[in-house]
């Protein structure tokens, strides 16, 4: 047997006449398998023949209508084939229908394995919720082209013109949302809508206490002598003055949510609904614990005497959430509110019912008037001997990379959550920096690709910029956090950012 240590040639093994001879070169062994070594060699290009193109699958395999459209973040979507080079020509087209689709950024892996594409999808008018067309992507390198399909799923437009319309159940989602007139929001759950694309508001869109009733997902107040709800936040009763001696009975506590409410007036006056929740409005829906129950509280009842009845305390403002993938712009007389309701007189008057809840998040521009957004508690009953007293202010949130809030609110002032800049790539080579804003003096907490990240905390202008991020080649997902305990939706604001050499 004959060993040649090392050669040019490729390893073989030949035998004849029972005589074998092997050779043995080294430069021909299985790359390394630890893991910084396995680095080194995944980090190096592979000469691609861009004529050898093939593309095998895509994802997401559909995208919404809307998305990127209004002034929004472009769509991500990942393509998976070979030979894919970064140089490519990429055309995006619906199979039927003359939109136009933009493909707003491209690259591939150095492997040429993976390449992101950004789209921006329009807002088809013509196409129907639940109703789906086809997108063909078109790769085209040297003298090849190849394309492949996915789906673009149809959403409502909505236009709302009042003057009343119901909360749904739940969240819903539209393409595009437009307020062109005065409406009234009712119903017991929360009013939530998204928008994939842009929201316009020309009219206002409340909803506000009436009296005893409270907005969508607010607390009703306290009937005569019982206490408003939800606890704590609802005010105390007012006692039966014959129960003290007394002609009159006192006033009902007004409710709590972002401050605390005001006591009622007189001999046997309720006591302040406490203030409840939190300034990021997380959870939206009112949770287990009173640091969580965001939505306005409602005002105490008041206490009658001898023949004379009391107040019924007013309901708490409603909760509203607007959530645009693009701009939100209001003009004209586009307002949203959330008051409290005032109570009713009586020998003690009611007391009032708390502000409620609005967020708005905006992934574009936002672009408003001076005053817009209202929580106000409800004012003091009036007609009563012993007066109810008003309620708290609720908690306004706005979140949008754009400008500063200065005057945007009137009572209360509005709290900034974190927002990332609709200018930040989608697709890229690296992104040493990315810029967060937020409410100034805040740390929010940061995820990437699901783990922790560093913290960061604007500073006096809201802005904070973020370096030496881990990134990893090919699709991330980089998300702020406004409450680190709960990561549900209203508490997440994330990016999709594909880099090819991070």
């Amino acid at each position: 047997m004959r060993i040649v240590p090392r050669s040019s040639c490729l390893a073989l093994v030949s035998c004849a006449l029972g005589a074998c001879t092997i050779v043995y070169n080294s430069d021909n062994l299985p790359p390394p398998t630890d893991a910084a070594d396995a680095r080194e060699v995944d980090a190096q290009p592979i000469d691609a023949n861009p004529d050898e193109l093939t593309l095998t699958s895509v994802e997401p395999a559909a995208l919404a209508e809307g998305v990127g459209a209004g002034g929004g973040r472009p769509a991500l979507v990942v393509l998976h084939g070979t030979s894919l080079v970064g140089g490519a020509s990429v055309a995006a087209a619906f199979t039927t229908g003359a939109d136009l689709v933009e493909v707003a950024g491209f690259d591939a892996t150095p492997d040429g394995t993976e390449a992101g594409v950004a789209l921006r999808i329009p807002v088809l008018t013509d196409l129907a919720a639940g109703a789906q067309r086809t997108l063909r992507l078109t790769v085209t390198q040297g003298q090849t082209s190849q394309s492949i399909d996915l789906m673009v799923q149809g959403l409502d437009e909505l236009r709302l013109t009042g003057p009343t319309t119901a909360a749904p159940a739940g969240p819903t989602r539209y393409s595009r949302i437009e307020v062109v007139g005065n409406v009234h929001v009712t119903g017991t759950t929360p009013l939530r809508l998204e928008a994939t694309a842009d929201i316009h508001l020309t009219a206002k869109l409340d909803g506000n206490a009436l009296g005893a009733t409270p907005g969508p997902g607010g607390c009703t107040g306290g009937a005569a002598e019982g206490a408003g709800n939800c606890t704590p936040g609802g005010g105390g009763a007012g006692v039966n003055g014959a129960t003290l001696g007394l002609g009159t009975g006192g006033g009902g506590g007004g409710g709590g949510f972002g401050a605390a409410g005001t006591a009622g007036t007189g001999m046997g006056a309720g006591g302040v609904g406490m203030a409840t929740g939190n300034d990021m409005l997380v959870p939206l829906v009112g949770g287990a614990t009173p640091d969580e129950s965001n939505r306005g509280n409602g005002g105490g009842g008041g206490g009658g005497a001898l023949a004379a009845m009391g107040g019924a305390g007013a309901g708490g403002g409603g909760v509203i959430a607007l959530t645009a993938g693009g701009d939100v712009l209001v003009e004209g007389n586009g307002r949203v509110e959330a008051t409290g309701g005032t109570a009713n007189g009586g020998s003690g008057g009611g007391g009032g019912g708390s502000g409620g809840a609005i967020l708005i998040r905006a992934g574009g521009a936002l672009t408003a008037p001076g005053v817009w957004l209202a929580a106000a508690g409800g004012g003091a009953s009036t007609g009563a001997s012993n007066a109810g007293g008003p309620g708290g202010v609720g908690r306004i949130r706005v979140d949008t990379a754009s400008g500063g809030l200065a005057g945007m609110a009137t009572t209360p002032v509005a709290v900034r959550g974190p927002a990332w800049p609709v200018a930040t790539p989608v697709v890229a080579a690296s992104l040493p920096s990315v810029t967060l804003t937020g409410e100034p003096g805040r740390t929010f907490q940061l995820r990437l690709n699901d783990t922790a990240a560093p913290s960061a905390t604007p500073g006096i202008d809201g802005t904070t910029t973020i370096t030496g991020l881990p990134w990893r080649r090919g699709k991330n997902q980089l998300c702020a956090v406004a409450r680190n305990d709960r990561l549900v939706a209203e508490s997440l604001a994330c990016v999709d950012v594909y880099l090819t050499a991070p």
